[in-house]
């Protein structure tokens, strides 16, 4: 018996139409097969290590508008590259920052959250290998079907990650991920 992987790295390559008709399936499904239309369309675009130091500031707020889990030491920044073993030991000793605010999927269900819960949990690994095994894409996709400040965290962390940065908290502040730094 075989397995059929098509779902998980195939969505990625369907056209434009078979992804419009999988994505009409979900809450908000037009709205998230743009998102992937638009991340496919676009070529990788880099940001400036000061064009992401100044996002930080009303990403933290978000998250302080979410209800961090845990206390997070906004001040200090730590840039390092992740293709280095020290970066990669930064990550690996941090977690990342929209970590600290409770997704709507983990909180109490509702009849109203639960088709945006099975197709948010549906969806992830598709997006995940679409993403290149980053969850940012995922996230940001799906953000649009939980909506309000959820979209904006995940709209603001997907901006940063496309632009070739990750945001962790660790102990001792902040980690500002890139690579080649």
């Amino acid at each position: 018996m075989g397995s059929d992987f098509r779902l998980i790295f195939g969505l990625a390559h369907a056209t434009l139409e078979t992804r419009a008709r999988c994505f009409a399936l979900f809450l908000e499904g037009a709205r998230m097969a743009r998102r992937l239309g638009a991340y496919l369309s676009r070529g990788p675009a880099r940001m400036s290590e000061a064009r992401a130091r100044a996002a930080l500031p009303a990403l933290f707020d978000l998250i302080e508008t979410l209800g961090a889990t845990r206390a997070f030491k906004r001040d200090t920044v730590f840039v390092v590259d992740r293709e280095t073993e020290e970066g990669l030991a930064s990550l690996m000793a941090s977690e990342s920052i929209g970590d600290l605010v409770d997704h709507p999927r983990y909180g109490e269900e509702t009849a109203a959250s639960s088709p945006a819960i099975a197709a948010d949990l549906f969806l992830t690994e598709p997006l995940y290998a679409a993403g290149g095994n980053f969850y940012h894409l995922h996230d940001w996709i799906t953000g649009a079907m939980f909506g309000g400040q959820v979209d904006a965290l995940q709209t603001a962390l997907y901006r940063l990650w496309e632009g070739g940065w990750q945001v962790h908290s660790a102990e001792h502040g902040i980690v500002l991920a890139g690579r080649g730094v």
